[in-house]
């Protein structure tokens, strides 16, 4: 299965959502575009900041937002680090919607 960098992002949108709706503030970056490298570092920490417990995956959760940060700005990326970028993406966004039942 070919996967594209539009795969990964559209993983990361999706991991993105899932934590603005567990940190139950829509409004962090409203709808405005910021930039991936800012929400590298303020997700992941807002979600720790309410759920301590998922601390131990903070890093990765920053990685993943870093990676489709870089594939964005050099338009490719390895497609192996794609396919890995979208299965961490989709299994954190997995873990992260649990929390809200």
């Amino acid at each position: 299965m070919m996967v594209s960098v539009t795969d990964m992002i559209g993983a990361t949108w999706r991991l993105e959502d899932a934590i603005r709706e567990v940190i139950a503030d829509r409004h962090i970056f409203s709808n405005e575009t910021k930039a991936m490298k800012e929400k590298a570092k303020v997700l992941p920490h807002l979600l720790v900041q309410k759920y301590p417990h998922l601390s131990d995956i903070e890093n990765e959760l920053r990685g993943v937002f870093e990676t489709c940060r870089l594939a964005i700005d050099h338009k490719s990326i390895s497609p192996v680090v794609v396919k890995a970028a979208i299965a961490i993406a989709d299994e954190y966004r997995e873990i992260i919607i649990k929390l809200k039942h």
